[in-house]
């Protein structure tokens, strides 16, 4: 496994999304990320791309359960073809309180529904790129619609690449055989990683393209003696905790012996106890899933828990400083 790219993933408004991402790329962010939380993730991708001339970016995730494959097929063809090739579609499953109560949308088997969703995607591809008739029959998705007029011409050749985010080990095996990469839950780390997530990956191998991406979003906290770093550090502390509680990342915490943490957590998150929540991750089960310390600290954490895993890091933007910090370490020039 060799670490080629350092990314970012961006978390701000839509208005500053367009200078943020010349600046990423002017300090040399191999890769630019946008997820779907409060925006949309493919208006996001158009705003930073329409600016920009090499750095890719991607989506970190599309809730692909809650859209028509051919609608995503759409939105990133014309991603691709608006930035001369700079585009990735990264999708996940969300969980079902997402998909059926957040957008309404039904939960079936998701992930059959997940293979189906790449498949189906790849074939609305062969129709536009290579002119083969349409003619997707699945258990979730019926795609038979040839009429010349709708027929996407793509302008550049080369397909968007599908990277699925995966946890279960289900659905990283089928990550492996039936997309180009997969994306790393941030609720991770490196025991988890070795034990649970190369071994499954590594089984669904057979059907996996030839150059199968990794991406690894590391928590990060610098320590440069800010204000911001104990607001940072409890935001940290509530998200992992708000991660802990979900019963489809428990066995994150059980691979640690945290058994007894999840369901403390799950308990009180079904009464709204957040801010207790946050207590219980101490710093001992916070350091487990964060990198903590100085700029050259962090790097070198970065690099030993993750360097032999990942093809691509993907830092939290409050963390961009470090990008150059990064690449000159992958580059050999960095004196670190």
């Amino acid at each position: 496994m060799r670490l080629k790219h350092i990314d970012v993933t961006y978390d701000g408004s839509l208005e500053d999304i367009r200078q943020n991402a010349v600046d990423l790329e002017k300090i040399g962010a191999a890769g630019m990320w946008v997820a779907e939380t409060a925006h949309d993730p493919f208006i996001q991708s158009a705003l930073a791309l329409s600016d920009t001339t090499r750095i890719r970016v991607s989506t970190g995730i599309v809730i692909g359960l809650a859209r028509s494959p051919m609608t995503i097929a759409q939105q990133a063809v014309d991603l691709q073809d608006l930035s001369n090739g700079r585009f990735a579609l990264g999708l996940g499953s969300q969980i079902k309180p997402h998909i059926t109560r957040r957008f309404s949308m039904p939960w079936t088997k998701p992930v059959g529904q997940m293979r189906e969703l790449v498949q189906s995607i790849r074939a609305i591809w062969d129709h536009w790129y290579d002119e083969k008739p349409l003619n997707f029959i699945g258990e979730h998705y019926q795609l038979t619609f040839n009429a010349t007029a709708f027929r996407r011409e793509p302008k550049i050749k080369q397909r968007p690449a599908i990277l699925l985010a995966a946890v279960g080990p289900d659905m990283l095996r089928m990550a492996a055989n039936t997309a180009d990469g997969f994306i790393c839950h941030p609720f991770m780390n490196d025991k988890y990683l070795r034990e649970v997530i190369t071994p499954a990956l590594d089984a669904g191998t057979e059907g996996a393209r030839s150059e199968f991406h990794r991406v690894i979003s590391p928590n990060v906290i610098i320590e440069d003696g800010s204000a911001e770093i104990q607001e940072q550090t409890l935001h940290l502390r509530r998200r992992m905790a708000l991660y802990g509680s979900t019963p489809a990342y428990r066995g994150v915490l059980e691979i640690h012996g945290l058994g007894d943490l999840h369901k403390e957590l799950n308990e009180l998150s079904r009464i709204n106890e957040w801010g207790k929540m946050g207590d219980l991750m101490n710093d001992d089960v916070l350091d487990l899933f964060c990198v903590r310390g100085s700029g050259e600290h962090v790097v070198q954490e970065i690099l030993s828990r993750y360097r032999e895993f990942a093809t691509t890091i993907r830092l939290p933007f409050r963390a961009r400083t470090l990008v150059p910090l990064l690449q000159s370490h992958l580059s050999g020039r960095s004196s670190i």
